[in-house]
């Protein structure tokens, strides 16, 4: 599986070549959605700002992304051929890692694009175009750019085009204090630029399409105006900046052909161009574009910590696909072994159990290490050694857990060396501990679209969580909760605060969790009691109280009657 990338970036491709096919978000939606169903064309994400529009696909065969987005947008891709930019695998890694890093934008390290990135990936989901290869790709981008904007600063300039646009501004007219300013747009851009401009001591008056009280967010001591008065608000005015996502201009030479006195600075943040171009020939007006928003800096170096934190989050994702790409193999190992090891004569029906297991295990070491012995050292084995011991520790030994039910419980048949020594009584359990957390916005993965993982995605989503639900087949569930209707890969517990594995598939179940105790996310699994790290309780609210009921492992019906007694209760409280 390759991944592809076609990009139109600032550095390679001008303004009037680039806003051609720079797209709103519904717009990029619809062609996500076209794209994803082409032939050959596995998964992809598509991301268009104002200085790049970039296409990610996954595919097993040669394809060209720049061909496909030309192809969706009904477009001719002749003028293009020249302008992309592809590349492949490696370097197209790379180029997102420092997309999502800022390393790649206009105005060096700037803030907007993560969550531009973070937008293209979320509109990928939505169309159910993001496979687990770019969905795993895009959020260890996203990883990698939030800890370069915690742990490092990439650079002292204003981190956005809009804060850069102010400040070319103010080196023109020497200070902004007392200037008339109009703002064309209240988006996240407009906002913002209103906001600052508005600090630099600025009389600044908003244009709005609609205004409803308490619906539209306006930066404080700002004034609104209609959109449709726009002109006529024009005159007098010092400086003009529109950021709009209009397909259409909304300063034109003909609405301010009338002006006596229309604002001599201009500055124009959208892609496509808000302000006709021409409005540049007319004497003593200046006019920007993004193009001019360029950083005064020299070409900068990447810090190297920097380069460390993208080298990390890369390395993290070539395991992972590394691993996914093992899976059908491994499973061809496991196979192997079983029927190896069945034939084995040493095995003999006077055999204990304990001594079945360390024959068994003995001889899957030794064909896995035989089979791999040019790529084995003693440091491999001595990690995977490390890792199993610490994935074993308080583990109970030679026990046999059947499904879960009710309430997070599991029934458990008795320990294979039969009952306790006479004069000796087998050791109780310890109870378990309830820990009640607060999962407000915390992001919950429950792998499993049948009847337990419904009511478990269901228990979560009730406590605030972000749930995230993996299965090609899902039921009902609330609203709110995000659905991936595919298959479980490995990668998909990235980021998440708990998980969850309920389907019916033992294989699926054991990966989940081996996931989840590799990333350190508590992980409850419903067909096995000792792959757990918590059990999901049977949950008992009432007013401003919360109760939560397990058993041992063997009373899943006593747990069931007494949540029922305990929701009782809990509702007869005043």
């Amino acid at each position: 599986m390759a991944i592809i990338l076609s990009t139109l970036e600032h550095s390679r491709v001008p303004l009037t070549v680039r806003e051609i096919l720079s797209f709103t978000k519904a717009v990029t939606e619809q062609l996500t959605a076209a794209i994803a169903q082409m032939p050959g064309v596995r998964g992809c994400v598509l991301l268009s700002t104002c200085n790049r529009t970039e296409l990610y696909i996954s595919s097993p065969e040669e394809l060209d992304p720049g061909v496909l987005l030309c192809r969706a947008a009904e477009v001719d891709y002749a003028p293009f051929a020249s302008a992309f930019y592809t590349c492949r695998e490696d370097e197209a890694v790379r180029h997102l890692l420092e997309v999502a890093a800022g390393l790649r934008s206009r105005i060096w390290g700037e803030d907007q694009i993560i969550s531009q990135v973070r937008q293209a990936i979320a509109i990928a989901r939505s169309v159910h175009s993001a496979d687990p290869v770019l969905e795993t790709l895009f959020r260890n981008a996203i990883a990698a750019g939030k800890e370069v904007r915690t742990r490092a600063r990439l650079s002292p300039l204003p981190a956005s085009a809009a804060s850069r646009a102010v400040e070319l501004l103010e080196g023109e007219l020497g200070s902004l204090a007392g200037k008339r300013a109009m703002v064309i747009g209240n988006g996240e851009m407009g906002r913002l630029a209103a906001a600052l401009l508005r600090d630099r001591g600025c009389d600044v008056t908003v244009t709005l399409r609609t205004y409803r009280h308490g619906e539209t967010l306006v930066p404080a001591g700002c004034a609104v105006v209609p959109y449709e008065e726009r002109f006529a608000q024009m005159e007098g005015q010092d400086l003009l900046l529109s950021a709009t996502t209009s397909p259409h201009y909304t300063v034109t030479v003909e609405g301010m052909a009338p002006l006596r006195n229309p604002p001599r600075y201009l500055a124009d943040l959208a892609i496509p161009r808000d302000i006709q171009p021409e409005l540049a020939e007319n004497p003593g007006m200046k006019l920007y574009n993004v193009d001019d928003l360029q950083g005064v800096a020299p070409q900068r170096e990447v810090p190297p910590l920097v380069q460390e934190i993208l080298d990390r989050h890369r390395e993290e994702f070539y395991r992972w696909l590394n691993y996914k790409d093992c899976m059908p193999a491994m499973e061809a190992v496991k196979d192997a072994i079983v029927r190896r090891v069945c034939t084995d004569r040493s095995i003999t029906e006077r055999m204990d159990q304990e001594e079945l297991v360390e024959l068994a295990v003995g001889r899957a070491v030794d064909l896995l290490t035989a089979g791999l012995a040019d790529t084995v050292s003693p440091q491999h084995l001595e990690r995977c050694a490390e890792k199993i011991r610490a994935h074993t520790t308080g583990r109970p030994v030679l026990g046999q857990e059947s499904r879960e039910t009710e309430g997070g419980a599991f029934s458990a048949a008795a320990p294979a060396s039969g009952p306790a020594p006479e004069g000796e009584t087998a050791a109780e359990p310890c109870p378990r501990f309830p820990l009640f957390l607060d999962l407000t916005d915390q992001p919950c993965v429950v792998v499993g679209g049948g009847h337990i993982a419904q009511r478990r995605a269901e228990t979560l989503a009730r406590c605030g969580a972000k749930v995230t639900v993996i299965a090609p087949e899902i039921g009902n569930l609330p609203s709110g909760v995000e659905t991936l209707r595919r298959n479980y890969a490995p990668g998909d517990l990235a980021g998440a605060f708990l998980a969850v594995a309920a389907t019916d598939d033992r294989a699926v179940n054991r990966a989940v969790g081996e996931e989840a105790r590799e990333r350190g996310i508590p992980v409850s699994v419903a067909d096995r009691r000792s792959e757990c790290s918590f059990f999901f309780p049977a949950l008992c609210t009432g007013g401003k109280l919360t109760a939560g009921v397990v058993s041992d492992g063997t009373g899943h019906h006593a747990t069931a009657r007494a949540a029922k007694a305990i929701r009782s209760l809990l509702e007869e409280l005043p």
